[in-house]
């Protein structure tokens, strides 16, 4: 019995020490697991570590900002762009000798010589004093400036691309005057200004001129008269002038361009330049401004065009073509009229046959294939029974008249038939 107690104790002190022991193993495993969990948080401080990292993006960000910074480096770069800048005003400010290779873009504060980039052209201070025309040309053919010897004097069409501010007469503009257009009558220069610059301000100027007046070597085409045209650029205003007027100068570097062949368009009612009408077979000029019948007749032989010579003044028949809506002067109306049919007596100035309502107010050339309004033109056909009376038509009532031919505001449409 002793035995079975003894026994039973060391199995219970054994199972005692076990549990104990075990109890110990289970505490002792717990607190790795929560090593492990310790370890887990450590995981989550990793992720503290991580938010690190993420802040260490953040400060990538920051890197960001300096890459804008070195963005602002770039703008340092435009501060570059700024100092070409000063290079160029330093070439602007250079008041040494002019490279005539390298001539400074001409503006209204530019030195001398100056090339304008959108012409091409290169351009001389402008004189110190006036002179007539001949002298100006003089003046250019001996100008020596910038290293440059081979000036001469601009033509009109070279002039008006000085000219700003007026649309009127800058290049391109409504003015017809026109050396390689073959626009150079008074007739061509109606309504060629702006108005007048009161300030003296030098705007219509690309080079700045204030209250100057310029020669073109461009002269005028009306035969017998001595003039050439110049633009004051007070008021843009293109006209001519007689070659003994003085004004002041400014020469142009090169060879004068080669006028290329002028287009000649088929003729229409606002047709202002030489034109065909394939209809008579007949080139017309441009009309000329008014003068005698002397003056016309003149005109009419020295005028040219491309290679087209031997123009002359119409005959009444082939004038008579150009009028239109009047049933009685047309080609073929009840005005008998005629160079043709010689039926040239002055008598047909008293029959109502011979004209057409007349007109107060025209602005559309009703009566005028070229759109004319009022003028009275000249024919080469003289009335029959006096040798002093030459016949006409007139745009504004589309008569036709026998007048005589001292009258001194004659306008000219000089006639060519086609070859």
């Amino acid at each position: 019995m002793k035995k079975l107690i003894l026994i039973f104790l060391t199995i219970f002190v054994f199972v005692t020490i076990s549990c104990g022991s075990s109890k110990k193993d289970g505490d002792s495993d717990t607190q790795p697991d929560t090593d492990e969990t310790g370890t887990s948080d450590s995981d989550t401080g990793d992720t503290s570590s991580d938010e690190d990292k993420t802040d260490t993006q953040d400060s990538d960000t920051g890197n960001t900002s300096s890459d804008e910074d070195k963005t602002d480096t770039s703008d340092s770069d435009t501060g570059d762009t700024s100092s070409d800048e000063d290079k160029t005003d330093t070439s602007d400010s250079d008041t040494g000798e002019v490279n005539p290779d390298d001539p400074y873009e001409c503006s209204p504060t530019s030195l001398f010589p100056c090339h304008d980039s959108k012409t091409g052209k290169v351009w001389s201070s402008i004189s110190e004093n006036d002179m007539d025309w001949e002298r100006a040309v003089q003046y250019c053919e001996d100008l020596e400036e910038g290293g440059k010897t081979d000036w001469r004097l601009p033509t009109i069409d070279e002039l008006r691309t000085l000219i700003r501010n007026c649309k009127i007469t800058a290049t391109g503009g409504s003015c017809e005057v026109s050396e390689s257009e073959g626009m150079l009558s008074v007739a061509d220069a109606n309504g060629c200004s702006c108005e007048f610059d009161e300030e003296f301000s030098g705007k219509y100027s690309k080079l700045g001129d204030i209250s100057k007046t310029l020669w073109s070597s461009s002269e005028q085409s009306e035969a017998d008269v001595d003039d050439a045209w110049r633009i004051d650029f007070n008021s843009a205003y293109i006209d001519v002038s007689s070659k003994y007027t003085v004004y002041f100068v400014r020469c142009v570097e090169g060879e004068k361009p080669e006028n290329g062949e002028i287009e000649i368009k088929e003729c229409n009612q606002s047709s202002k330049k030489t034109c065909f009408d394939p209809a008579t077979g007949l080139y017309w000029s441009k009309m000329s401004l008014g003068g005698t019948w002397d003056e016309g007749k003149n005109y009419c032989e020295s005028f040219q065009i491309n290679d087209l010579k031997g123009w002359r003044l119409p005959t009444i028949d082939e004038l008579r073509t150009t009028i239109r809506n009047c049933a009685r002067t047309v080609t073929g109306g009840s005005c008998e009229v005629s160079e043709k049919e010689n039926k040239l007596s002055s008598e047909f100035n008293s029959l109502e046959e011979c004209s057409c309502e007349k007109l107060t107010e025209n602005p559309d050339g009703k009566y005028s294939e070229f759109g004319d309004t009022d003028e009275t033109l000249l024919s080469s056909t003289f009335a029959s029974d006096d040798p002093e009376l030459v016949w006409t038509i007139s745009a504004d009532d589309a008569s036709v008249f026998a007048i005589t031919k001292y009258f001194s505001y004659f306008f000219t449409r000089c006639v060519k038939k086609a070859e």
